[in-house]
């Protein structure tokens, strides 16, 4: 078994990657999907591509930290039962990269392989400087095999060489990748999955980033409008410091499912109704944030 790490800061599109490397290599991964809250969204939206997708689930934690223990276990158990040919890891956007690899290396012997770790970055974030919690974006960075730039479709080619240019500082070794990563060929993805990992010795461990989460299921609300004046009011900071939130919800008989990102957000419909909410950041004021939500509930039962 190969284990491939996509790591990426908060909502950098790193489920959005897996998807297309599930799509452009024709294959049937096996994910684990590591959530800092209590509730994992992503799957719904990564079997929007292949349904019958293998997706393990940890939560309520972080498995470059609180729960690296159960991290290894699973890798070991997945390893020797279902034995697939790659594992993809999907770590929480906090998560330490350093600190993975030196799990990782743990575990690592001739039936499980280690691939270079892959990174994908917010180019916007980066063109304008709103790049949160720099040692963990960092760290990310530079302990990756290959960098993917997103959400740079809408920049010139001068925008894209100033973030790829920042990159490279940070990380000379890497290979630094600007262009859009659903351009490039199937040939392509599939070499990425036979870059074997160097076996490194352990670096120092990383210290982690404080972080909250709130979590919500069964999420209702009565229309659209309610949702964007929800996301409008966390980028107000009205619950607080919120730096992430996504979640798919039910409404008028539809579901939409919705992604913010540092005041940006997205929300579009979507087949599954897998209603689930998280809210990610470092300064979350739930009984606020509960009392919104419970009161769009009592709105839509009315």
């Amino acid at each position: 078994m190969k284990i491939l790490v996509v790591s990426g800061f908060l909502g950098a599109g790193k489920t959005t990657f897996i998807k297309e490397l599930s799509k452009k290599t024709n294959r049937l991964f096996c994910i684990l999907e590591n959530e800092f809250g209590a509730v994992i969204v992503d799957e719904a939206i990564l079997k929007e591509e292949k349904d019958d997708m293998k997706i393990y689930e940890l939560t309520s934690g972080c498995i470059c930290c609180s729960t690296r223990g159960e991290f290894a276990t699973t890798c070991l158990t997945i390893a020797n039962t279902i034995n697939p040919d790659y594992l993809i890891v999907e770590p929480t956007g906090v998560g330490s990269l350093t600190n993975i690899k030196n799990n990782l290396n743990k575990i690592a012997y001739e039936a499980i392989e280690i691939l270079k770790p892959i990174c994908i970055v917010d180019g916007l974030a980066v063109l304008n400087g709103t790049c949160q919690f720099n040692d963990i974006f960092i760290d990310q960075i530079q302990q990756s095999g290959s960098v993917f730039i997103s959400k740079m479709e809408s920049c010139n080619e001068d925008e894209k060489e100033v973030v790829y240019q920042k990159l490279a500082e940070l990380n000379s070794e890497s290979t630094i990748y600007k262009d859009d990563y659903k351009t490039f060929s199937s040939e392509f993805f599939f070499d990425l999955l036979n870059q074997l990992s160097t076996r490194m010795t352990s670096a120092e461990e990383k210290k982690m980033v404080k972080m909250e989460s709130v979590s919500f299921v069964d999420a209702k609300i009565p229309n659209v409008v309610f949702l964007i004046n929800l996301l409008d009011e966390i980028a107000r900071g009205v619950y607080g410091d919120i730096k992430r939130s996504k979640g798919i919800v039910e409404c008028q008989g539809h579901c939409y499912q919705f992604d913010y990102v540092d005041s940006l957000y997205s929300i579009r419909e979507f087949e599954n109704k897998d209603n689930k909410i998280v809210f990610i950041g470092p300064a979350v004021n739930t009984k606020t944030l509960e009392k919104r939500l419970q009161a769009i509930a009592l709105v839509d039962d009315d």
